[in-house]
C-alpha cells in the first residue's frame, strides 16, 4: 500500500512524491520542513529498510520482528527461526511418564495407605474453566446448584465487590485484569510445550541429582560393609595365631631389653675407662710438674750459695760458648 504526502527536498517549492511503506498503521505528516524529509529517510532506513526510492535496502528493525514473529529467515539467514505461535494447540509428551510411588510402599508399619494415600505427580494439568479456574471448583457446586451455580456466584460477587466500591473499576483495573489474561494465555498456548520441556529437563536433573546421591550412599554402605568383614578376618585370624604372636612379641621385648642393657653397660665401662685414662694422665702430669720445680730450685740454689764454684764454673762455659760462635761468625765473613 502506498502513501502520498507532500515532500519538500528542495527551496523552490514543493513536489510531490509516493513512497511505498510496509505498514499502514503509521501516521505520516502531510506538510514538513528539509529537516524533517532528512528525518524521515533516516527512519525509512533503519526501521522500515527502505531507500529514497522505495526499494528495500535491508531489513529494518520491523521488519525483522515481524520476521521473528512470523518464522521468516532474514536475508543471509540458511535456516528460518521458530516461530512464536508454532507450538499453539501442541502438547510436550514426556519421553519417559513421570515415576510414582510403588503401591505397597510404606515408611513405617502404621501407614494407612487406604484412607491416606501418597499424592500422585499428574503428567498434565488439571482441567481448567474460563482459562485460570480449576475444574474442580466448579464440580464442588453442581449437586448443590447445578452447572450454573459457580457462574452465579462469581457475577454476584463481583457485582457486590463493584457495587459498594471494595473493588473500583477503572483503567488500571482493567489493564491489569486484562492483561494478567493476555499474557497467561499467550504462554500458556503458544510457550506452553517450550515450558513443559524447560521444566521437564530440570526435574530430570534433580532427579538424577538425588538417584546419585542414593547410589553415593550405598556404595559407602558397600564399602563401609567390605572394610568391616576385612577388620573380622583379621580379628579371627589374630585370634588363632594370638599364642604365637604373644611368645614373638615377648621374644623381641626381651631382645630389646638385652640390646638396652648391653648399650647401657658399655656406656658405663667406657664412662670409667675414661675416668681412670684422665687420672693417669693427671698424675703422671702433677709428677713431672713437681720433679721440674725440684731440679730448678736446687740448681738455683746451687748457683746463689755458689756450691763447689758452680757459678764461677757456669760463667766460664757461657764464656767459652760466646768465644766459640763469635769464631764461627768470623769465619763465615
Amino acid at each position: 500500500m502506498s502513501l502520498s504526502r507532500v515532500l519538500a527536498p528542495g527551496r523552490n517549492g514543493p513536489k510531490l512524491a509516493v513512497v511505498t511503506s510496509k505498514r499502514t498503521d503509521i501516521h505520516i505528516p502531510k506538510f514538513y520542513d528539509h529537516d524533517e524529509h532528512k528525518r524521515l529517510e533516516k527512519y525509512q532506513e533503519s526501521y522500515l529498510g527502505t531507500s529514497k526510492s522505495g526499494a528495500p535496502t535491508s531489513v529494518g528493525f520491523l521488519g525483522r520482528i515481524v520476521a521473528r514473529w512470523r518464522g521468516e529467515p532474514l536475508p543471509g539467514e540458511k535456516e528460518a527461526p521458530e516461530a512464536v505461535f508454532k507450538n499453539v494447540g501442541l502438547d510436550f509428551l514426556p519421553p519417559q511418564p513421570v515415576p510414582r510411588v510403588p503401591a505397597d510402599y510404606k515408611e513405617n508399619p502404621e501407614r494407612d495407605l487406604v484412607n491416606f494415600p501418597f499424592p500422585q505427580r499428574h503428567m498434565f494439568p488439571p482441567k481448567t474453566r474460563l482459562l485460570v479456574l480449576p475444574d474442580s471448583w466448579f464440580q464442588a457446586f453442581y449437586n448443590v446448584t447445578g452447572s450454573s451455580g459457580p457462574y452465579v456466584l462469581m457475577l454476584s460477587l463481583g457485582s457486590f465487590l463493584v457495587n459498594k466500591e471494595f473493588l473500583v473499576w477503572d483503567e488500571n483495573i482493567a489493564l491489569l485484569i486484562f492483561g494478567w489474561l493476555f499474557y497467561y494465555t499467550l504462554a500458556r498456548h503458544a510457550w506452553q510445550p517450550k515450558l513443559d520441556e524447560w521444566a521437564y529437563g530440570r526435574l530430570t536433573n534433580i532427579w538424577e541429582k538425588h538417584k546419585k546421591v542414593i547410589q553415593d550412599d550405598l556404595q559407602s554402605v558397600q564399602n563401609f560393609k567390605k572394610i568391616q568383614a576385612a577388620r573380622k578376618d583379621a580379628l579371627v585370624t589374630a585370634k588363632e595365631n594370638f599364642p604365637a604372636i604373644l611368645k614373638e612379641n615377648m621374644q623381641l621385648q626381651l631382645e630389646v631389653t638385652y640390646r638396652n642393657n648391653v648399650a647401657k653397660v658399655a656406656t658405663e665401662l667406657k664412662r670409667r675407662l675414661d675416668y681412670l685414662k684422665e687420672t693417669e694422665s693427671v698424675k703422671s702430669r702433677l709428677e713431672r710438674s713437681i720433679y721440674l720445680h725440684q731440679i730448678i730450685d736446687g740448681v738455683k740454689k746451687q748457683i746463689e750459695t755458689n756450691e763447689n764454684g758452680i757459678k764461677d764454673a757456669y760463667l766460664d762455659f757461657c764464656i767459652d760458648q760466646l768465644k766459640t760462635l763469635a769464631a764461627k761468625e768470623t769465619a763465615k765473613a
